[in-house]
């Protein structure tokens, strides 16, 4: 769409930089900017007079003036490719963080608040929210504790945020990977093994692997030789062994940060202000939730050793009578081929990345009344304040879209919305959503639009096809758009509110909802697009791959959606209980009652405990091979959906 057809938003989208040397004193000057408005307040406020307008409101207006600029500061540690851009990044969030534990620690600043609090001044529901959400905070950062455990627990903090910090950053710069022969990778797709680095000297005649997920899912789903599964997927588990001490670290901390807040543990203090309340309600529904697949994932493995059994026969090689950790992928994959007539990467073929993304979108237009004008490179610098388009994103790749509701909602502006959709060196490796800017409302009482960011790594486009998505990649598309959709419709007064900054029990179950669609099949033959028929130099590719063949249909056959769709399903039980090992294991790790305990306490013994004891699935000898982390992640959970959503 040309610029003269846009429609121009009442709002700039943000600007990125690529001078490392600003961010630094950028974030300084927020810092400064928060402490002169709390210094005014402190000098001018008593807790006599201490009202909701003299103390909250200017606290809460700057909080949403800090949001406009201070995610993206912290943004380009996830998506940099200059290191010392991206180490700037991470330096600023350790001085906000730092300032911030400052703040939510200040007895003056706490003493206003409190006052605030116990005056029961009538106010409107949000303004409520928002004031008992500042009292909360004080309380649960140690100012309701004695002066000595006070300082403690602030000390704590300080020390919890430069351990997260380093956790990150381990995970961030894992860039481990193994060799192997091309032998050695029978079964792996060509083009996967097209794209992989070729060894030289000692390495001549092998191919590098990571561990990014693209890797992952091409050699545990395909590769033929258990061996290499069980090579690669042990040295997955392996990778990152700097985290250990560093995980250990923090669970002791947070433990004694809860003890000091009279708490049991770390899993009270967390879960207190969320749906489920007490770490007893979170217990009793996992353990039902463990009853009730246990019988099922135990038939589901059973299911998938007769298919092992049968592949090791068919292949003449011995049996043992074992399914491995590194057996699952491949053979829940077979058991969708061959019992399911699901072939993945036949379908993939339907669902090229740029036809794919257009239709996802246009999914969420229908669903939500939206409209998304992409805001084209040629474009950009009629948008952008400083005239320049290179400012409006972080990389040339970048897809920038102006979010706005359609006619019958009244065409209101919403947000900028961003895809990132290749990986790179540096960029974050899995696929997530980050809020840019929060959207709030002003003091004169204006719109201030967010900014949301989708961060995807989907196999490039080679020169013989286009980038092409697997159906998971395409469930996962409507997942992490959804956090986007969020993001974007969401309307608070304050920012500290807006989109999925909801109690985390609750802020993953509109994405876990609209993946459904992505299991539409009304939806499914929408999408699907066989790649042959984006343009005619994409047929004569795909002619000169298939000489004499005719050219299939333009969208998936009634029976190829048919058999994806049945197969939803398949393994279920034991897919699920994989899941909710994770939530075990966090419970666990943040339930022990001192900290004498989680020093004993071998994590990744505890870890593959519960693995072997909810999975059935078999490790090797011993509970001490890996190590695994795992943080809060959130238990299945059953949601209505109803295919007729889609109708006109």
């Amino acid at each position: 769409m040309s610029c003269s057809k846009l429609q121009s938003p009442p709002q700039p989208p943000p600007l990125f930089t690529k001078d490392a040397s600003t961010i630094i004193p950028h974030v300084e000057r927020l810092i400064t900017q928060t402490r002169k408005v709390q210094e005014h307040i402190l000098s001018t406020v008593t807790p006599e007079t201490a009202t909701f307008d003299n103390v909250i409101l200017p606290l809460a207006h700057n909080q949403n003036s800090v949001s406009r600029e201070l995610p993206v500061l912290g943004f380009y540690e996830t998506i940099s490719t200059d290191p010392g851009l991206s180490e700037a990044s991470t330096q600023a969030k350790k001085l906000y963080a730092e300032f911030e534990i400052e703040t939510k620690t200040h007895e003056g600043l706490f003493e206003l608040v409190d006052a605030v609090a116990k005056k029961s001044e009538f106010l409107e529901h949000e303004d409520r929210r928002l004031l008992e959400r500042y009292h909360r905070d004080y309380l649960r950062n140690g100012l309701g504790i004695l002066l000595d455990e006070r300082n403690r627990f602030k000390d704590i903090q300080k020390q919890l945020s430069q351990l997260t910090s380093e956790f990150e950053k381990n995970l961030r710069e894992e860039n481990a990977g193994l060799w192997f022969t091309l032998e050695e990778l029978a079964g792996v797709s060509a083009d996967l093994i097209w794209s992989l680095v070729k060894g030289t000297g000692e390495n001549e005649g092998k191919a590098l692997l990571t561990f990014s997920f693209p890797h992952l899912f091409g050699v545990l789903k395909h590769a033929t030789n258990s061996e290499t599964r069980r090579i690669y997927y042990t040295a997955n588990e392996n990778k990152r062994p700097a985290n250990i001490p560093v995980f250990k670290e923090i669970m002791i901390l947070r433990q004694e940060a809860a003890e000091l807040l009279g708490y049991a543990n770390h899993a009270a203090f967390r879960i207190e202000d969320k749906m489920a309340k007490t770490p007893e309600t979170v217990m009793n529904f996992l353990d039902d939730l463990n009853s009730r697949l246990s019988a099922g994932a135990k038939r589901d493995v059973d299911g998938l050793k007769e298919l092992k059994r049968q592949d090791l026969a068919e292949r003449g090689e011995d049996q043992d009578d074992k399914f491995w950790l590194w057996d699952y992928a491949y053979y829940q994959r077979m058991m969708l081929e061959s019992r399911f007539s699901v072939d993945r990467k036949a379908i993939a073929k339907f669902f090229p990345l740029e036809t794919t993304v257009s239709g996802v979108l246009g999914t969420f237009s229908h669903l939500f009344g939206l409209r998304f004008d992409e805001i084209t490179i040629q474009d950009r610098g009629t948008f952008s304040p400083t005239g320049i388009a290179e400012d409006l994103t972080w990389h040339d790749d970048v897809l920038l879209f102006a979010v706005w509701n359609d006619e019958s909602l009244g065409s209101g502006f919403l947000g900028y919305l961003y895809l990132d959709l290749h990986p790179r060196s540096g960029k974050y490796g899995g696929m997530c959503n980050i809020n840019l800017q929060c959207g709030f409302t002003h003091k004169t009482g204006e719109r201030h639009y967010p900014a949301t960011a989708l961060l995807c790594n989907f196999t490039p486009a080679t020169s013989t096809k286009p980038s092409l998505l697997m159906h998971e990649e395409v469930v996962l598309l409507f997942h992490e758009l959804g956090h986007g959709i969020h993001d974007l419709v969401a309307q608070t007064k304050w920012s500290i509110f807006h989109g999925t900054a909801t109690v985390d029990d609750f802020c993953e179950a509109p994405s876990q909802m609209l993946e459904f669609w992505a299991w539409d099949p009304d939806v499914l033959s929408q999408l699907s697009n066989h790649w042959s028929h984006l343009s005619p130099s994409h047929l004569q590719k795909w002619q000169n791959q298939n000489s004499g063949k005719a050219q299939p249909d333009k969208h998936l056959s009634s029976n190829m959606i048919n058999a994806l769709v049945k197969s939803k399903n398949v393994n279920g039980a034991l897919y699920q209980t994989r899941l909710l090992h994770r939530s075990f294991f966090d419970m666990t790790v943040h339930s022990t009652t001192s900290v004498v305990a989680i020093r004993e306490m071998d994590m990744a013994e505890q870890w593959n405990r519960l693995h072997t004891s909810m999975s059935f699935l078999d490790t090797p000898e011993g509970f001490d091979w890996g190590h695994g982390y795992a943080f809060s992640s959130s238990p299945p959970i059953d949601r209505d959906f109803k295919a007729d959503d889609m109708a006109p």
